[in-house]
């Protein structure tokens, strides 16, 4: 394999494991309390073409970090996605119910910054695909009717 054959094969790799996208902002969790790696948590991370960047605050600029890629095909850290944040007028998926007693159900719709917009995005109830959405369905209403709960019963 040619390396960008490899890197680009890779790429995908970790992309699909944690359905993410390139160009999609994330940060990472070590999974071992390695010294001197703390300050990687903090950085914002995201995939540009086959590159591991992550956001300079100094140079207002994204970097190219080749040893935290090896570092994460090797699983030394893991991702963690940032909450979905819809542009003005973009499709995004959310989490909806009839009532408690229903089952919660994924549907979409497009950010125009109404009351429920505004709603799910304060709650992270907006999801970039059906399928994120899915994935933490139960989570989310679980999430949102408890503060809900804890709001109305101070």
């Amino acid at each position: 394999m040619k390396k960008s054959t490899f890197m680009t094969h890779l790429v995908d790799t970790i992309l699909a494991k944690y359905s993410i996208f390139r160009m999609e902002p994330f940060r990472l969790q070590n999974t071992k309390a390695s010294a001197g790696q703390d300050e990687q948590t903090e950085k914002l991370w995201r995939f540009c073409e086959d590159e591991l960047q992550f956001y300079d605050k100094e140079t207002d600029a994204w970097v190219n970090d080749d040893a935290m890629l090896c570092n994460l095909a090797r699983g030394a850290f893991l991702i963690q996605k940032e909450p979905f944040s819809p542009k003005l007028n973009e499709r995004y998926y959310y989490i909806a119910w009839i009532d408690p007693v229903k089952e919660p159900y994924v549907t979409e719709d497009a950010f125009t910054g109404d009351i429920l917009d505004i709603f799910n995005l304060i709650h992270g109830n907006c999801f970039h695909t059906p399928g994120d959405a899915a994935a933490k369905k139960q989570e989310t209403y679980n999430r949102i009717f408890q503060n809900i709960r804890d709001t109305a019963w101070r």
